[in-house]
Formats: C-alpha cells, structure tokens, sequence
C-alpha cells in the first residue's frame, strides 16, 4: 500500500471513530515510567529502572523471603518521587516502624485492610477512576498484600467453590488492567507460594513442587513476576540480623527475563541499598575485583570502603543508575556491528 493510501485510510477509520493511536506515536502498551526497587541489583535483574508503570507486577515466593519487604521499599521509592503509595495489608502483618525506617511517611500513606477479594478489587477500580479524575499523571502505587490472605465472599458465608479466586481474579483484570494502562499506575500483587499436594506421583512430580492461587490469571495479568526466596541468614546463627534474598525473574516482558538477583536484606531496615550498588557494578562490569582491591579505573578500594568511595565518584553513581538498560545498548551495537 502506497504511504498516500496509507494515511487516507487511516484518516477514514479516525472519521470512522475507530481508536486508531499509531498515527500519532503512542499506545496504551507503551511503559513510559518505571519504579525503582530500591535495589540497584535487583533492578539490573529487571534490566530496567524498577518495576514498570502502567502494568501489573506480581511478587510471589514462600514465607520470609522478601516478598513484603521488596513491597514497601516500591512503596518508598514512590513517596519518593512524590508519588501516592496505596498498602492493602490483607494479611494485617505490616510493621509501621520499620516500614518508616524503611522511607515510608504514614502521613502520606493511603492504607487499607481490605475485607474480602471482591471488596478490595472494588475498591481499586474506584482508586483508579479516582486518580483519572483528581491526580491525571500523578504516580500510583497499588500493592495488595497478599492476594492468598483475601477471603473471597463465598468463603466468609462457609461456600466453596472451586478455583473461584482464579476467575474472580480473572474476571475484575479485564476490567481494570486497560485503565491501569491509561493511566501512571502500578498494581503490585503479593502472592504466596504453597507445597502441591502429589497423591498420586508421577504427574505432579514432573512439575513444579509448589503452586498458588490464582496461578494461571495472575501469571497471564503480569507483565514482570519476580520470585523471591531465602538464599541464606546474615550475622551470626543464633542472632541473625536478616537474610540474602534471591530474587529471580520468572517472567518478564518489559526485558530479557530469567536472570537472578542477590540481595542483602535486614530486619531492621530492609534493603541494604548502598550494597546492592556495589554488587550492580560487579555485575554490570563497571568495576573490576583483583584480590583485596576493586578498581574503577585508575582508581581502587576495598569493600569496607565502599560508601565513602561511591560518595566520591558520582559519576560512577549515574552510571550504575543506567546499568539496568545496559543490555538495550549492547543490543543496539551488535546490531551496528552487523
């Protein structure tokens, strides 16, 4: 087709009121933000800044493994940016003073309960047309905690009624994932990891050893899942002071997925974030390590010095704040080279 009858038959769809957008640049698929973990990292596992805008993210992994706690820092890092951060905490576990030592401001936080899965799903369609309508472009973060600790309806009456979770979930992200795409928002579900009960052998066997609900909608819905688990204790063992949380991208569709991240996680404050710069330049090869020393150039120190060097090359800091898209780069050079 001519570039002429191209532009006139788009021209008579737009008369026609058909939602044609390519004309003018932009989609509702487009990610145009994204919200850092706080983990530099555990961002360079995404291989973007954070969590993308506009998409729904879903954290999923066994009981302490980091699955909260990556949450609030996400929450953080919006209030940050002088975003609105929104806690459903389902599971009524949420440690206000470590959530404040982590960067959250309650003055700022929007926090709810949520009493059942229809009610809260409800209540984030009403934020989000909430937000159209008061704060068009301002930043959202929505994080339900945790999908598994909200009855659903039928269960709080003693009905059951199987895989009524998974179409329920189904059912309201028909209807809320498209606004959430129009708009600068971010849904971050929590989920939690359960043993499959294998009674039989063999079939289940030959799958994977652990399951949860809503599996199939919620892992349809994300566009980024991120599996977290307990690598190993930090301190001593009779007195841990946290863990090293492995967080591995089991889907991704805004970056390459499958990569893994190593993260030193406290009870106390949470990420240990100027650690998690280091191991990203590791990773990202902006560093070199030879024996005790690690060199940035010309320029060495050893791991105790970290901070205090990080603080004295800010160029070094910017450059591992672009290290997560690194690999578009490399990308667009073989490309080049070919």
């Amino acid at each position: 087709m001519a570039e002429s009858e191209a532009a006139s038959f788009v021209g008579r769809l737009q008369d026609a009121k058909f939602d044609v957008r390519l004309a003018d640049g932009t989609l509702d698929s487009d990610v145009t933000d994204y919200v850092s973990t706080q983990a530099a990292n555990l961002d360079f596992a995404i291989g973007r800044r954070g969590i993308p805008v506009g998409r729904m993210t879903t954290i999923i992994g066994y009981e302490a493994g980091g699955k909260s706690s990556t949450l609030i820092h996400l929450l953080a890092e919006t209030q940050r940016r002088d975003g609105i951060a929104v806690l459903i905490d389902a599971e009524r576990r949420y440690s206000r003073d470590r959530a404040e030592r982590m960067g959250i401001d309650h003055s700022r936080l929007v926090y709810s309960e949520g009493e059942t899965l229809e009610g809260t799903f409800e209540m984030i369609n009403g934020m989000v047309d909430d937000v159209q309508e008061s704060n068009p472009g301002k930043l959202v973060t929505i994080g339900w905690d945790s999908l598994s600790g909200s009855p659903s309806e039928a269960e709080l009456k003693g009905e059951y009624h199987p895989g009524g979770h998974a179409r329920a979930v189904s059912a309201w992200m028909r209807r809320i994932h498209p606004k959430i795409a129009k708009h600068r928002l971010t849904l971050v579900m929590v989920n939690q990891l359960r043993q499959r009960i294998d009674m039989g052998g063999g079939f289940l066997s030959r799958r994977r050893p652990d399951t949860m609900i809503a599996e199939r909608a919620l892992r349809y819905w994300s566009s980024l899942l991120i599996h977290c688990s307990q690598a190993q204790q930090l301190g001593e063992r009779d007195s841990p002071t946290g863990i090293v949380m492995r967080a591995y991208i089991d889907k991704n569709t805004v970056a390459p997925p499958f990569k893994t991240a190593l993260v030193n996680l406290n009870f106390w404050d949470g990420f240990d974030v100027v650690q998690s710069k280091l191991e990203a330049a590791k990773t990202a090869k902006l560093i070199e390590v030879r024996g005790s020393w690690t060199y940035y150039g010309e320029d060495k120190f050893q791991a105790k010095t970290w901070p205090k060097f990080l603080a004295e090359h800010p160029d070094l800091e910017e450059k591992i704040a672009a290290a997560p898209e690194s690999w578009r780069v490399t990308r667009e050079q073989e490309k080049g080279d070919t």
